[in-house]
């Protein structure tokens, strides 16, 4: 992913935040001048992808995600020594374990809790840092900016449980050529995922 671009997903649209390096990649594109609080309200009502012209691409996204109420979550991508990935499926989609930090918690603690919590799992291997990926959706009386710190991990356990409580239905290990054909029924952050991990390759 472009590290002078930031994609934030609200349904099926996106908003994508450039900085002047990457304004001439987006020549064409209607580009919309920052301003937060206008910006903020906007998103809420999108119906085509916006992109979004930043000075300062760091400072004016932080600004933007102050307009909302901030909920940081983690995940991770967890490969067996077969090659193969885990996935759940929840609410009718193919999705990657995840869930919001407690109080205080680290994001890599919390992403090995969730998984663990969310597959049933116990000995899983932290690695390294994939990934951030964002989303916007409609919270409790008003609208959330959820951020995910993305680990990859590795576990060969082979007696999944998925966390019903969490409307999880299903935990299953999945071989790389078996992904392209799940991504129509997926999230596009976590298609997000799957390319920062070059598994979108095949």
């Amino acid at each position: 992913m472009n590290k002078s671009t930031i994609i934030v997903y609200l349904s099926d649209f996106k908003l994508v935040f450039y900085d002047e390096t990457a304004a001439n990649h987006f020549s064409e594109q209607k580009k919309t001048a920052f301003n937060a609080k206008f910006l903020a309200e906007e998103a809420k009502t999108i119906q085509a992808d916006k992109h979004i012209f930043c000075e300062n691409l760091e400072a004016n996204f932080k600004e933007f995600t102050t307009q909302f109420i901030f909920i940081e979550a983690a995940g991770g991508l967890i490969k067996n020594d077969k090659n193969e990935y885990l996935f759940i499926y929840r609410h009718n989609k193919w999705d990657l374990p995840k869930g919001k930090l407690e109080k205080k918690e680290l994001p890599e603690h919390a992403a090995v809790r969730e998984c663990q919590e969310e597959c049933g799992l116990k000995d899983i291997t932290l690695l390294d840092f994939l990934v951030n990926t964002y989303h916007i959706y409609e919270f409790k009386k008003g609208w959330a900016f959820k951020k995910t710190y993305w680990y990859n991990m590795l576990c060969n356990e082979t007696n999944l449980v998925p966390q019903l409580e969490e409307s999880i239905t299903e935990v299953g290990w999945k071989s790389k050529m078996e992904i392209p054909s799940m991504l129509n029924n997926t999230y596009y952050n976590i298609i997000d995922v799957l390319e920062e991990a070059n598994l979108l390759d095949v």
